[in-house]
């Protein structure tokens, strides 16, 4: 047998749940919280965009960046409590062991100690895997073993729960930019077709008069509506 046949016969041998491991979740913190510096970074600037989108609601700007900024606090401070702890050390046996049990939705994948990637693993030995870290969990004493369940479980729900955040805020964060992108080129394009339609007298037959009807008539009743 050679060392990679070998190495991917063992993959199982240090298995990860898919979306809910100890790497994984680590690395999210660090670019959600980069991204919350990014964010914060921007509106400490003189741009008005986020000021613009909200129709100038300064006060709701102001919760807008309040969000952002305990998001920020909350992911650090969770990040600190990962590299606190020595949750690192059973964080995936725990969840490969209690979740990987029966029918699950999640996948597994395992380690390949030759290609030093992780691969999905079959249905065989993702019940291997399961049983492995099981194994290496009951080498803990009772009092270990609730230690470790209560942090797991606490990083898992507190990751879980900035994850939601950061998703609901960037999207919302996201149409608000483009919303407001959107109207600044409208205002543009409306400026454009307006000198072009004065240049000419508005002569009501004139290609540009006509223009600025087509487009002013191409909004919809919002965007008429924020125009006026």
């Amino acid at each position: 047998m050679t060392k990679a046949e070998k190495a991917k016969n063992l993959r199982y041998k240090k298995a990860i749940v898919s979306q809910l491991n100890f790497e994984e979740i680590t690395s999210q913190l660090y670019d959600i919280s980069s991204v919350c510096e990014e964010y914060q970074y921007y509106f400490s600037g003189d741009d008005d965009t986020l000021l613009n989108a909200l129709d100038g609601d300064e006060e709701q700007e102001q919760e807008f960046k309040m969000m952002f900024s305990d998001l920020s606090y909350e992911c650090d401070s969770l990040r600190d409590i990962v590299n606190d702890t020595y949750v690192s050390e059973h964080f995936d046996d725990f969840f490969v062991g209690i979740m990987l049990n029966g029918n699950s939705p999640f996948k597994c994948y395992g380690y390949d100690s030759f290609e030093e990637d992780y691969f999905a693993l079959s249905s065989y030995d993702t019940k291997c895997a399961s049983n492995e870290s099981a194994k290496r969990l009951k080498r803990l004493t009772k009092d270990e073993l609730l230690s470790v369940c209560g942090q797991c479980f606490g990083l898992a729900v507190s990751y879980l729960n900035v994850q939601y955040k950061y998703d609901y805020l960037k999207a919302a964060f996201d149409i608000l930019k483009d919303q407001n992108t959107s109207y600044l080129q409208i205002v543009k394009d409306i400026e454009a077709a307006y000198d072009k339609a004065d240049a000419k007298g508005w002569h009501e037959y004139s290609t540009e008069v006509r223009a600025f009807d087509k487009l002013v008539g191409s909004f919809d009743e919002y965007s008429k509506i924020w125009l006026e």
